[in-house]
Parts: C-alpha cells; sequence; structure tokens
C-alpha cells in the first residue's frame, strides 16, 4: 500500500486491516486451543498488532531486541 499523505485514507485502511487481521488470528488460535473465545479479546489481538507495528513503523532505527521488548510490554500490558 502505499501512503502519499495522512489525510489521503491509505492509513486509516492500512490500520483497519492490521486491526481485523490482529483480532482475527488470535481469535482463531483462542478458539483452537481453548474451544472458544470473546469479543474483547479480538480487540486485544486487533490493539496489540496495530500497535507493534505502528512502534516499528515510527522508530525504524531501533535494534531488534529493543522492539522484541517494546513488543512484549505491550502485549503483557493489554
Amino acid at each position: 500500500m502505499r501512503v502519499l499523505n495522512e489525510n489521503n485514507g491509505y492509513i486509516t485502511l492500512k490500520y483497519l486491516i492490521l486491526f481485523t487481521l490482529g483480532g482475527s488470528v488470535y481469535c482463531i488460535c483462542e478458539i483452537l486451543f481453548r474451544g472458544f473465545s470473546h469479543y474483547s479479546m479480538f480487540l486485544a489481538g486487533g490493539f496489540v498488532l496495530s500497535a507493534i507495528y505502528s512502534f516499528a513503523v515510527d522508530f525504524p532505527d531501533t535494534p531488534y531486541i529493543l522492539k522484541c521488548f517494546v513488543g512484549a510490554v505491550i502485549i503483557t500490558c493489554t
């Protein structure tokens, strides 16, 4: 996806797709292992994937180990 500027809708669409993907994958994994899920887990999975992606894009020069640590903190705090 191309991002020309923040007002053209591409960013919103990208984050909407990421949110939906994160929520769906989390719920599918939970249903496979536990047999059920809750809509709040969809919201949590979507938020986590969007937040981790946002951090990775906003700070591209951050060392990989620090990105892993921040991702772990985001997941733990959710």
